[in-house]
């Protein structure tokens, strides 16, 4: 599909690197000690993406954080928010994880921006925002609570699949976006 001109991905987008292993990819020397954005899909999957996130610091240790998605006991969503999801599509599916990384040194408005941009040309190309962002849960699963000492201390943490827990909300269809020129004044 042919993107309007405002629909084209930032140059910077292009250059995603190749897809590598999440499993073990906090101590991955391919992967940038900058700043950057980084996108994880299932191992081989094409298109759709599970998450699309960025970070100000080292881009191989924010997907170290994410080493508990591998763990038996499903993470607490700190340090990273989208472990708990990425946790229960693995135990609910078996699937493995690939991440690409760009890096991508300035502000965090830029970088968000970016984020924004590459969740965006992803919902078009996949019908659908990237399946563990926004805090959104499998069905049969609810996001766990922070793992901090003042949640602790009162007896609220929690984590694990909850088979009452209904999935998140759907993401609305991009379909609006599809030929659509959003610089247009007509849309």
């Amino acid at each position: 599909m042919t993107l309007p001109a405002a629909l084209t991905a930032p140059a910077v987008l292009r250059d995603w690197s190749g897809w590598w292993d999440l499993r073990g990819a906090g101590r991955d020397r391919r992967i940038p000690a900058g700043p950057g954005l980084y996108r994880i899909r299932r191992a081989g999957q094409e298109p759709g993406l599970e998450y699309i996130g960025q970070t100000g610091r080292s881009l191989r240790g924010r997907l170290g954080q994410l080493n508990g998605v591998y763990h038996a006991q499903m993470p607490y969503r700190d340090p990273h928010t989208a472990a708990p999801a990425l946790w229960a599509l693995r135990h609910r599916d078996g699937c493995d994880f690939e991440v690409a990384v760009i890096e991508v040194p300035g502000t965090a408005p830029d970088r968000k921006a970016l984020e924004a941009a590459a969740i965006t040309l992803d919902r078009i190309e996949s019908g659908q925002s990237p399946v563990a962002s926004f805090g959104r849960m499998p069905a049969g699963y609810r996001i766990s609570s922070g793992n901090n000492a003042r949640l602790a201390a009162a007896g609220r943490r929690y984590r694990g699949p909850d088979p009452a827990a209904p999935a998140g909300p759907a993401s609305a269809p991009p379909s609006g976006l599809r030929g659509a020129d959003p610089a247009s004044a007509t849309g």
